[in-house]
Formats: C-alpha cells, sequence, structure tokens
C-alpha cells in the first residue's frame, strides 16, 4: 500500500500535446494545484523530439528519468499510458530508484461501443 505523500505529481504528457488536445489543462495538474504539490509535464514536444533523436517507447521513458531526476523530489507519482507502466517501472528499478505500480488498465474500453 502507498502511504507516503508525493512530493511531485508527474505525467507523460506535454504543453504541446495538451494544446493538441484542445484542453486547457490536465487533471493532474489540477490536482497538484488543489494539493500544493508540484506538477511537472515530462513528455518532451515535437521539437525535443527531433533534436534529440527521441523516436521510441524506451527514448521516451528515459526522457521522462532525466526530467524527473532534475525535480529532485523523493516521492513522485507518475501518471502515464498502459504502454509504458511495466517498462517505465522496470526502467526506475534498474537505475535504482523504488517503484510501485498503483494502477493499470484506467481507461481500457472508455470509448462508446456501437
Amino acid at each position: 500500500m502507498f502511504t507516503k505523500k508525493a512530493g511531485l505529481i508527474a505525467e507523460e504528457f506535454s504543453e504541446e500535446a495538451l494544446s493538441r488536445s484542445n484542453a486547457e489543462n490536465s487533471i493532474a495538474r489540477i490536482v497538484s494545484g488543489r494539493l500544493g504539490v508540484q506538477h511537472m509535464f515530462c513528455g518532451p514536444d515535437s521539437q525535443q523530439r527531433a533534436s534529440r533523436g527521441i523516436l521510441t517507447h524506451s527514448e521516451r521513458e528515459e526522457y521522462w528519468l532525466t526530467r524527473l531526476l532534475s525535480a529532485n523530489q523523493q516521492v513522485v507519482l507518475f501518471l502515464c499510458g498502459d504502454t509504458h507502466t511495466k517498462p517505465f517501472s522496470d526502467l526506475l528499478k534498474s537505475r535504482g530508484h523504488n517503484a510501485s505500480i498503483l494502477s493499470r488498465d484506467w481507461g481500457r474500453d472508455w470509448m462508446l461501443k456501437s
């Protein structure tokens, strides 16, 4: 059971992705604001992807890790799509960090079926 308070709520999204989605805000950023906890978008935008040659899921996950480490927080709640949940957790553990998966498969089958 997760019992520590996160000092950071981070997500795989980026400001650019938010804009492309025609959204004004993300739920993670709203919640972090209400809780008084730091928020961070960790996803690279298209310019960062191009300049750093980020093409694969694993390269994106490496970028996320770099961003998270720059925040210098001991406890982080990170939100990402299910495709990344296990591989990102494994990456964190391989680099000597603790990682727990709190939930999986959020949003599965969310679209209305006809």
